[in-house]
């Protein structure tokens, strides 16, 4: 099994291969709120994920429409997104190598294929959703899961935009390729700070979550899809909070269901993205 510092830091050649954080060299993140040195003076507090503050980010907070809990945090910036969900894992080991199979799994019994790779995150895993339109076309939602195990906790982020696409060989308009900042969600996920708790925890329970005292929601126009709701702070990102419970309760190794109320691609309009394939809207998915 893979240890927990594969993603999040590369063991120091001088020291033995040891699961002490001690022996480790610096995190890359997503980071521990116990890391030497890290700081969440700023951040947005989202119960288990603190998120830099920042303008050009906009923040959704999925809420489960049975238990009104938090189930996922969506960050959008332009054309692109990414999904981040938290869990607890087992002190000695993380969880990715277990998770990425179930959800090929999943993928694949609905239809989907998925695919691994190297990338900047570790293994990851990018999979083709078979989703259907609102206006009855049957498109490939395409989305990239990563995953990374820190001390006692599993993160995974999923990831849609042009970057996903262009990656598994789609050909883009100009305007939308161009409003591709994966690179900057990335930047975004490495510098998101985990903090677990010391309560015991079953592997795999999801991390809780919470709406920042300074959300509010918009009232929804009648006859449309709830829009988010703005949260507007001195020095911080907008937050969105969807209305009406937009993900379901998460677990690790699931494949992605679409949000209500969204479509594929809705980060980029709602258009295709290609012909046959689109970047999957935020996905509401679990470990």
């Amino acid at each position: 099994m893979t240890p927990f510092w594969n993603a999040r830091t590369r063991p120091d050649p001088s020291q033995p291969v040891a699961a002490e954080r001690g022996a480790l060299s610096p995190p890359t993140g997503p980071l521990d709120v116990g890391d030497p040195g890290v700081s969440t003076e700023g951040y947005l507090d989202l119960g288990a994920f603190r998120l830099p503050a920042r303008q050009d980010l906009k923040i959704r907070l999925d809420v489960d429409k049975t238990s009104g809990a938090v189930a996922a945090v969506t960050v959008q910036a332009d054309a692109s997104s990414v999904q981040l969900t938290a869990f607890a894992a087992p002190r000695s080991a993380g969880v990715w190598d277990e998770v990425r199979p179930e959800i090929a799994a999943a993928v694949s019994g609905g239809g989907g294929q998925t695919e691994e790779r190297e990338g900047s995150f570790g293994t990851e895993l990018v999979a083709r959703v078979p989703t259907t339109l609102p206006d009855g076309r049957r498109v490939l939602q395409v989305q990239r899961f990563c995953g990374v195990d820190g001390p006692r906790w599993f993160v995974r982020a999923v990831f849609s935009g042009p970057e996903v696409l262009q990656s598994v060989g789609a050909t883009l308009p100009e305007e939308l390729a161009s409003r591709g900042r994966g690179a900057d969600l990335e930047d975004l996920v490495r510098s998101v700070v985990v903090v677990r708790g010391t309560d015991p925890m079953a592997p795999r329970e999801p991390l809780p979550l919470r709406v920042p005292e300074t959300a509010r929601r918009v009232p929804t126009p009648p006859a449309q899809v709830a829009p988010p709701a703005q949260v507007a702070q001195p020095g911080q990102p907008t937050a969105a909070v969807e209305q009406g419970g937009q993900a379901p309760a998460q677990q690790a190794g699931q494949a992605p269901a679409q949000p209500a109320g969204g479509v594929p691609g809705a980060a980029s309009g709602g258009q295709p993205a290609a012909a046959g394939e689109q970047s999957g809207g935020p996905a509401t998915s679990t470990p």
